[in-house]
């Protein structure tokens, strides 16, 4: 085993020296005069196994390393995540390595954007206690007794406008189908990185949320994303 993690970190640290290239893509006219709205909006995400070349199914399971091997493997899959210029920020401190191993290597086949000119956080937390990959290490563990915003006032209806607004809001979407006929869960609709910072994004208007999603849901099986309502924050 131990020659075989040595040839995985030379692998990986091959990798991390050799980056991919840049992702090609067409710039709409709309933002040509900033390329990295462009980037964020057009470069597609992939899995890191396919952005790598690494396939997951090389990575022993984690019962088969000792911590210092586990170790050894996480920095060198780091320094990968550095060349694709993809930050890891929801990893707690204090983390033993065999469960930093099996997080990075059960998630290698996560999408994410290499976004070779603003980088891309990635957060593997899922925000759920049953979940979340961190376990109890995470900071989403906490007992309502000892979070410090446990007792505050969680936004609700009432913080969409008076009643009448949100029947309004809500009552858009009563006749809002599919061509075939299929109602459209709003929910299942995906968020392009473009609309997030985007000045329209849940705006107060309902029929420009309207459209917003109708827009969005067009294009739900589309590469990139394009709209020419788009307004940066």
């Amino acid at each position: 085993m131990e020659r075989y993690i040595k040839q995985l970190i030379d692998e990986l640290n091959r990798v991390a020296a050799n980056p991919p290239t840049k992702p090609h893509i067409e710039t709409p006219p709309h933002l040509k005069d900033d390329p990295v709205i462009a980037e964020l909006a057009l470069v597609p995400f992939r899995p890191i196994e396919e952005w790598t070349g690494i396939k997951m199914e090389v990575f022993p399971y984690m019962i088969d390393l000792d911590a210092d091997q586990c170790h050894q493997v996480n920095e060198a899959i780091i320094k990968v995540y550095d060349s694709l210029n993809l930050s890891l920020v929801d990893m707690p401190e204090d983390v033993p390595p065999e469960i930093v191993y099996n997080v990075l290597t059960s998630n290698w086949d996560y999408p994410v954007q290499y976004l070779y000119s603003s980088g891309m956080d990635v957060e593997l937390c899922t925000g759920d206690p049953d979940t979340c990959p961190w376990g109890p290490f995470c900071s989403c563990i906490i007992p309502d007794d000892q979070d410090p915003f446990w007792d505050e006032e969680m936004p609700g209806p009432a913080d969409f406008g008076d009643e009448d607004d949100e029947e309004e809001f809500f009552g858009e979407f009563n006749g809002f189908y599919n061509d075939d006929g299929t109602k459209v869960d709003i929910d299942s609709i995906p968020v392009p990185p473009l609309c997030v910072i985007c000045k329209l994004h849940m705006d107060d208007d309902p029929e420009e949320n309207l459209l917003c999603f109708m827009n969005r849901n067009d294009q739900r099986n589309e590469e990139n994303f394009e709209c020419g309502m788009f307004e940066k924050m």
